[in-house]
């Protein structure tokens, strides 16, 4: 992790404090898939690994995905999950203040739920979290200003820092999900 702070702070450039806050780690995605199929949702045994194979393989595995991230969404772990992630990003609002940005570093999965939880009404965050969480670039900006109201995003999944990282070549060559 101390090589992660430093790679950070010298490639943006950054003269702060870098801090390690577990709330804003990834889901175990293999441990929600193995859920899904003890369960009976999925009965797929693709896993991240595999799922780069072909197009046919990739759609499976979303497929599968989806199913049980819905599966996983109704568990105490999920719960547990979503609470780390919401009291991550209220404790970085809260270090931020007004006017202070806060950057945090995370994967798809974890950004799209403190996200849906500023988009969505309390009852839809999980549907708008799994729509997100499949669509966000790895290395995907979320924008989080805090203001007198609390907080609001601004942005989801901005990306363009790739295209200037590509130069003449293609974009989508650096671009990864989940």
């Amino acid at each position: 992790v101390k090589g992660l702070r430093e790679g950070l702070r010298e490639g943006a450039g950054w003269d702060c404090p870098v801090e390690c806050d577990e709330r804003w780690a990834e889901y175990d995605a293999d441990e929600v898939l193995t859920a899904a199929r003890v369960a009976g949702v999925s009965a797929g045994h693709g896993t991240l690994d595999s799922a780069g194979a072909s197009d046919e393989a990739k759609q499976a595995f979303q497929r599968q995905l989806d199913a049980a991230l819905g599966h996983w969404a109704g568990l105490e772990a999920f719960d547990t999950y979503r609470a780390a992630a919401e009291s991550a990003i209220a404790d970085a609002a809260a270090r931020s203040g007004s006017g202070r940005t806060t950057v945090v570093v995370s994967s798809a999965g974890t950004i799209s739920l403190a996200v849906a939880g500023l988009l969505a009404d309390p009852e839809g965050v999980v549907g708008l979290w799994t729509r997100l969480q499949r669509v966000t670039v790895n290395t995907g900006v979320a924008r989080v200003v805090v203001g007198r109201g609390g907080m609001t995003c601004i942005a989801v999944n901005e990306h363009q820092h790739l295209e200037r990282a590509a130069g003449g070549e293609d974009p989508r060559g650096l671009i990864t999900l989940r």
